[in-house]
């Protein structure tokens, strides 16, 4: 990859409304986003992302798309949302940025509203002083996320959805992204990411690879951050921080005080656990058609 830039990498806490460590979401209340976000700066973090427009599925402007246990989502409808999740919005971003005048924060949407709905979103990430704006609006049409880009003032994030150099390239040309995070598992691997975020360097954007996976996941964008001039910040998601998730490794690799320590073992410097391999399944060439195939 061409050798480190660094020697360590600074962390954000990822997807807070969820939870965080011990502390088990998800969170709806002012009161309860506040205290998820004093949980990971209490750990040594000094960035966070949360979304402040997550609602339960009975909530007014909200159409159900998920459960998982106990942890329930919601899908914005793509049209101008309620008078009422806006003031929630808001409520929720000025109580954590009330309490916290000085951490960064990286506001996720998902890619679920609208341009009209995102730009009143935007307003208040401007209004609140947010550290970037994630996924605002559908990556499918690069001139939405300009005309957003030229409406408010906070820097705009996206790329997960984004793949190859050729999906970023009108993003990064006309300065609608300025923290690039690609997928190391969706963008075309390791060798693919390190072009997009060389040609992002050209056009003054910064990386952060997007990190939702597993142990192996983690390890390989953590090398490739290392190893490039225009690095921003490392996801460090919810999930990696779950023992359910760091048993498939075999080393345990967790941030210490917000920073991630580059690790000088062979390779992506991870490998699976025999937990993972023993526990994986197993998958099997069927050779016996049925008739009506033959």
């Amino acid at each position: 990859l061409g050798g480190k830039c660094r020697d360590e990498l600074r962390c954000y806490a990822s997807q807070l409304q969820f939870g965080w460590t011990t502390k088990i979401g998800p969170w709806g209340s002012d009161k309860e986003y506040v205290d998820i976000v004093r949980h990971a700066v209490s750990e040594g973090y000094d960035a966070v992302k949360i979304d402040p427009v997550f609602a339960p599925l009975e909530d007014a402007g909200m159409a159900p798309f998920a459960t998982q246990g106990n942890q329930i989502r919601g899908c914005y409808r793509e049209h101008d949302l309620k008078r009422s999740l806006y003031k929630r919005i808001e409520s929720r971003m000025a109580a954590i940025r009330e309490e916290f005048p000085d951490i960064d924060i990286i506001v996720e949407n998902h890619c679920q509203t609208d341009l009209t709905s995102a730009i009143r979103i935007g307003e208040l990430c401007d209004k609140y002083d947010m550290m970037a704006y994630e996924e605002p609006v559908t990556m499918l049409n690069p001139d939405m996320m300009k005309e957003l880009r030229q409406r408010i003032r906070t820097p705009l994030a996206a790329g997960e959805r984004i793949y190859s150099r050729w999906g970023y390239y009108n993003f990064l040309k006309n300065n609608s992204i300025q923290l690039i995070q690609p997928d190391a598992c969706n963008c075309g691997g390791i060798t693919e990411l390190k072009k997009i975020a060389d040609m992002a360097h050209v056009f003054d954007a910064r990386v952060q690879v997007h990190v939702a996976g597993a142990v192996i996941t983690n390890a390989a964008s953590i090398q490739l951050e290392a190893a490039i001039p225009n690095f921003g910040i490392h996801e460090h998601h919810f999930r990696t921080t779950q023992e359910c998730i760091n048993k498939l490794g075999k080393y345990d690799m967790q941030p210490v005080n917000g920073k991630y320590i580059i690790p000088d073992r062979p390779g992506l410097g991870q490998e699976l656990s025999d937990f993972a391999i023993e526990t994986a399944l197993m998958h099997t060439e069927v050779t016996d058609f049925i008739p009506a195939l033959q």
